[in-house]
C-alpha cells in the first residue's frame, strides 16, 4: 500500500527570502519526514528549495503565461510546448525581481480571472495542471499554499474526486490593496470559492478570526495549524540563549524580511534615528537582510544614508541563502520585526524564537501569540517609532541577562504535549493529551481568537487588575516542524475518513 500522496501547490516568489515560501517548503519537508509522499509543485514563480532528492516538477500558471494569456487572447490558444520558451525557471526568476508582479495595485483584473478558475482567462493553464495531476501524480489530497489559488479547487475536485485544502495567510491584505471595484469583487469571489472547500488552514488564532469575519466563513471550517520550522539541535537552546550571542556584551540588532513599508523597516530606521538624537549609543551594529521592494528602494537608500550619518554601524546583507540565514541568526542578539500590519503567520519570528533569539515586535497578529506565549523577546504597543526607540534603549542598556526569557515562560518539553492542539481551540480541545504526537487534532469548535484581555495584557493598556494572562504558555519547541506535520496529517486523515464531508 503506497503512502498518502499530497500535492502541495505553492505560490512562488522567485526570491531567496519569502516567509510564505519558507512555510511551503517546511510543510512539504516535514510531511516527507513522517512518511507522507508530499510533492511540492510551484505556481507563478520558482521557490528556492535547498533540498536534493525532491521530485522535480514543472512550474504551473507560470508568471509570463498568466500575464500573456490575460492581456493577449492569442496566447490562450498557443500550444503548451511554445509556452515552455518563456515559462522556464531563468525567465521566471528574472520576472520575480520586477515590482508589477507582486504589487496588488495593478493586478485587479488578473486577480479576478485567477479566482474564477475554469471561467477565467487562464483556463489553459488549469488544464495543464489537471493533466499533470491525472497522468503523473494521482494525489490523494491537493493542498493550496494560499487562498488566492482557490480558483483551481472546483475543477480539481470535480475531475480527480479528491479533497482540496487551502492555507490562508495574508489574502485580506492583498485584496484590500486592489483598487475598486476589484477589491469588493475579489473578496466576494474568493469567499464563494473558499466556502466550497471542506477545510481551510489558518496559521494563527488571530488570522482564523480575521478570515472568518472577512470572508464570512463558518468557524468550524477553519483549522489553526501554526507554522513549524526545522532547526538543527546545535542551533536550538532550551534556555533561550543562542550559542553565538551568549555572553556577548554589545548588542547587535537584526531585521530580516521583505524591506518595504508594510514590514516596518522605515519605522525601525526612525526609531534608531530617535535613539541617536536622544543620546543613545549609535556605535551598535544593525544588520538588515532581505529583498528590497523596487518601489521602496529610493526610501531605503535615503534611510540607509541617514543611519550611517547618525553614526550607526549599518550593514545591509541583501537576500540570504539558507546557510547565510543561519549565520545571520547566530550573529545578532535581538531580532526587531516592527510590521505595520498584523502578521498572519510571522514565520521569521518563529525561526528566531525556536533558536532562542529574542524578538521585539508589536503586540498584534501572530507575533502576539508567538512572543507572548514563549516569552522569548518583548512585545510593545503602540507601534510607533517613539515606543520602539524606548524599548531598544532599554535593551541596549541591559546586561547579558537580557537574552534569557522569563523563567516562568519556558516550559519543559513534555508539557507542550498537553497544549499542542491548534492555537485558539477551546480549552477542552487544547488540553487533549499528546495531541500532536498522536496526529489526532480535535476539530476546533469555535473561532475564538486571542482574547481582548490577553491583547490588553501584552499591550499594557489596561490597569493591572483587569489584565488576564496569555493562554497556555508554550515552549519554543512547540514550533518544531514535526508538530506542524502531525497536525497537518491529522487534518488530511479527517478529510479522507469515510464520513468526512461526504467526500468518500
Amino acid at each position: 500500500m503506497r503512502p498518502l500522496r499530497v500535492v502541495y501547490l505553492a505560490a512562488g516568489s522567485g526570491t531567496r527570502w519569502c516567509g510564505a515560501c519558507v512555510h511551503s517548503i517546511e510543510v512539504v519537508r516535514a510531511l516527507r519526514t513522517i512518511g507522507v509522499d508530499a510533492i511540492l509543485v510551484p505556481a507563478y514563480l520558482p521557490l528556492s528549495v535547498d533540498e536534493s532528492g525532491w521530485p522535480a516538477t514543472p512550474i504551473f500558471f507560470g508568471g509570463v503565461s498568466v500575464l500573456l494569456e490575460h492581456y493577449v487572447p492569442l496566447f490562450r490558444h498557443m500550444p503548451a510546448w511554445l509556452d515552455r520558451l518563456w515559462d522556464n525557471r531563468w525567465v521566471l526568476g528574472w520576472l520575480g525581481r520586477l515590482s508589477p508582479v507582486t504589487d496588488p495595485s495593478g493586478l485587479g483584473p488578473l486577480t479576478l480571472s485567477m479566482l474564477a478558475g475554469e471561467e477565467g482567462r487562464q483556463a489553459k493553464e488549469l488544464q495543464k495542471l489537471l493533466r499533470f495531476l491525472e497522468q503523473k501524480i494521482r494525489p490523494d489530497i491537493v493542498h493550496l499554499s494560499t487562498g488566492l489559488l482557490v480558483g483551481v479547487a472546483r475543477t480539481v475536485h470535480g475531475r480527480l474526486g479528491v479533497p482540496v485544502v487551502a492555507t490562508l495567510a495574508g489574502e485580506d491584505n492583498f485584496l484590500e490593496a486592489l483598487p475598486e471595484p476589484y477589491r469588493t469583487q475579489g473578496r466576494l469571489l474568493a469567499a464563494e470559492r473558499l466556502r466550497e472547500l471542506p477545510a481551510l488552514v489558518a496559521l494563527s488564532s488571530f488570522y482564523r478570526q480575521r478570515v472568518v469575519d472577512y470572508f464570512g466563513l463558518a468557524a468550524k471550517q477553519v483549522w489553526v495549524i501554526p507554522p513549524g520550522v526545522t532547526v538543527n539541535a546545535e542551533n536550538c537552546d532550551p534556555n533561550g540563549i543562542t550559542h553565538a550571542t551568549a555572553g556577548r556584551c554589545e548588542l547587535r540588532i537584526g531585521f530580516l524580511g521583505r524591506i518595504c513599508r508594510e514590514k516596518g523597516f522605515a519605522l525601525l530606521a526612525d526609531a534608531l534615528l530617535l535613539m541617536a538624537r536622544g543620546g543613545g549609543d549609535p556605535s551598535l551594529q544593525v544588520f538588515v537582510a532581505g529583498r528590497v521592494e523596487p518601489t521602496f528602494r529610493p526610501q531605503f537608500l535615503r534611510l540607509q544614508r541617514q543611519l550611517r550619518r547618525a553614526g550607526w554601524d549599518f550593514r545591509y546583507l541583501g537576500p540570504l541563502s539558507s546557510t547565510a540565514k543561519e549565520e545571520f541568526f547566530g550573529s545578532v542578539d535581538v531580532l526587531v520585526l516592527p510590521s505595520s500590519l498584523p502578521e498572519a503567520k510571522a514565520v521569521t519570528a518563529i525561526e528566531a524564537v525556536i533558536r532562542g533569539l529574542p524578538v521585539i515586535a508589536p503586540a498584534q497578529g501572530a507575533t502576539l501569540e508567538i512572543v507572548g506565549r514563549t516569552g522569548i523577546g518583548e512585545l510593545y504597543w503602540p507601534n510607533t517609532a517613539q515606543r520602539l526607540a524606548e524599548v531598544l534603549r532599554r535593551w541596549c542598556g541591559q546586561a547579558a541577562s537580557r537574552h534569557v526569557p522569563r523563567a516562568d515562560a519556558l516550559q519543559p518539553a513534555q508539557q507542550l504535549l498537553a497544549c499542542s492542539g491548534s492555537l485558539g481551540q477551546s480549552e477542552e480541545d487544547a488540553s487533549t493529551a499528546q495531541t500532536c504526537l498522536r496526529a489526532s487534532v480535535v476539530k476546533p469548535r469555535s473561532a475564538q481568537a486571542t482574547t481582548p484581555q490577553a491583547i490588553a495584557c501584552a499591550r499594557k493598556d489596561r490597569p493591572p487588575e483587569s489584565q488576564s494572562p496569555m493562554p497556555v504558555p508554550l515552549a519554543a519547541a512547540y514550533y518544531r516542524a514535526e508538530r506542524m506535520a502531525r497536525q497537518t496529517l491529522a487534518l488530511y486523515q479527517r478529510l479522507l475518513a469515510p464520513d468526512a464531508y461526504g467526500l468518500r
